[in-house]
């Protein structure tokens, strides 16, 4: 009884911060707001999130592992690697360009990538991401050192948040196919990947993603 009440608490709290930054955004709002709206106290809150940061990390968090999951699921990674990589790519970006919600996270607080968290399992893009870029240069026989890839990795991310960022700002007039198509010609043609595979592969991705309804999917229901 005590954990199905924690749980609701934790699920509490998360479905109020959302409720609060589609009202204010997330730079406008306190713990305090986040716990009075909740009906707990500060501490309680502390309980379950280290501070207002991790509750932004665990929703985008949350986000990053369904993206993850879903493509994994549609296309395995051992089965298509590039393929099953771009759906995850274009549908978070996809997500991103379209909810108000993650948009708004997105852009106000600091994305799990710009400071990852300390256990791999939960939703360390670096980590995920490394895997994935390694998956696909092993596929197509490209030979990078550990110390390169983890760079590589870095550069690649850095580049598709100036770019969505700067799209979502307003400062970039660019469309989200072409969006797509500028930030993963990077790390795919600069390693030497044939451009007829890559662009086959990102087109039929972004095609799958398209068909996506993006209310349905981000439904994000918590297990207990």
């Amino acid at each position: 009884m005590a954990y199905k009440k924690s749980f609701e608490t934790r699920k509490k709290i998360l479905n109020v911060t959302k409720e609060l930054v589609l009202e204010k955004g997330w730079k406008d709002i306190s713990v305090r707001d986040i716990a009075e709206r909740a009906g707990v106290k500060n501490p309680l809150l502390y309980y379950y999130f280290k501070n207002k940061q991790g509750i932004a990390d665990y929703i985008l968090g949350t986000l990053i592992l369904k993206t993850l999951d879903f493509a994994e699921k549609s296309v395995p990674l051992k089965e298509d690697c590039m393929l099953s990589h771009f759906i995850y790519v274009s549908l978070y970006y996809r997500i991103l360009l379209e909810e108000e919600l993650y948009q708004t996270l997105y852009m106000e607080s600091t994305h799990p990538f710009d400071s990852p968290v300390l256990i791999v399992d939960d939703y360390d893009l670096n980590y995920m991401v490394t895997k994935q870029f390694d998956e696909i240069l092993k596929n197509y026989q490209v030979d990078m050192n550990e110390d390169l890839l983890k760079a590589y990795t870095i550069s690649a991310f850095s580049i598709a948040t100036s770019i969505f960022r700067s799209i979502i700002s307003g400062n970039l007039n660019m469309g989200y196919r072409e969006a797509m198509l500028f930030i993963t010609r990077f790390w795919i043609l600069s390693v030497g990947i044939d451009e007829k595979v890559f662009k086959e592969k990102l087109n039929k991705a972004i095609d799958f993603v398209m068909e996506i309804d993006l209310k349905e999917f981000t439904i994000t229901e918590e297990v207990e």
